[in-house]
């Protein structure tokens, strides 16, 4: 239900920018990695404030602009954040959701785009737009404590512009993205943001020395998964249709 709508972001090329205030959802499994005081390129030193420490967070979550939050017919990287803005304001925390503005997250919703982009069929290669959703996190990077990037290269391009700490859950394959020269190089250039691994495996698998400050798989809202304790003659796999994720393995079996 939403409970308030006012604007938040006026700039002439976004002017249908809106936040929406929904209610919480219920806990999920999440978490979130500490990140200490850290040093960017230009000598910049930035340590957490008395507030994030002993209080509540102001925290952004930076989502992708080619769904919505949660998705209404996927369950990839926006259903993730969906999970952990639910989480978080659970808490009591104070989330913003940068997302498209047909998500419905908990917390507060901020979009530059109506709806998802791959709703009017935008291509996955356009930059552009992908460009403008960045900024508009980004540029209000100072009203929050901390801005956790699910955007991958997209947030990590403003993240040394900002003073306010960024964190970056990469939500792909890196041996597959290192594989593309122009992914490898960008990867290599911010080595040393902190990123999050959502499995060991994936964290295994690059030869870039990223900073990693921990390992935190995907979330789940265990409430809408039953579990029985009585095994089935079965084997449920559910994935995208792709070998990296594991079919041809689950056919064998």
């Amino acid at each position: 239900m939403v409970v308030g709508r006012h604007p938040i972001l006026c700039p002439k090329t976004m002017d249908h920018t809106r936040c929406y205030d929904f209610r919480p959802r219920p806990k999920t499994i999440a978490s979130l990695p500490r990140l200490m005081t850290r040093t960017n390129d230009d000598g910049h030193r930035y340590r957490l404030t008395k507030r994030m420490t002993h209080g509540k967070w102001r925290i952004a979550l930076l989502a992708t602009p080619w769904e919505a939050v949660p998705p209404p017919r996927y369950g990839g990287t926006e259903l993730v954040v969906a999970n952990l803005a639910a989480a978080l304001t659970a808490r009591g925390h104070r989330v913003t959701v940068f997302a498209t503005g047909d998500s419905h997250p908990a917390g507060r919703l901020a979009s530059v785009f109506p709806r998802a982009l791959s709703r009017d069929g935008i291509a996955w290669s356009d930059a552009l737009r992908p460009l403008m959703h960045a900024f508009a996190c980004f540029r209000q990077a100072g009203t929050f404590d901390l801005i956790h990037n699910h955007a991958n290269y997209f947030g990590l391009l403003f993240s040394r512009l900002v003073p306010t700490p960024v964190v970056t859950t990469y939500h792909g394959d890196f041996r597959t993205a290192e594989a593309i020269p122009e992914k490898r190089r960008l990867l290599e250039a911010f080595a040393d943001q902190p990123f999050v691994a959502i499995s060991h495996a994936q964290r295994a698998g690059i030869k870039t020395r990223l900073r990693f400050v921990g390992t935190v798989h995907n979330g789940i809202a265990v409430d809408t998964f039953p579990c029985s304790l009585k095994p089935g003659r079965y084997l449920a796999w559910l994935g995208r249709v792709t070998e990296k994720k594991g079919i041809l393995e689950a056919i064998a079996v």
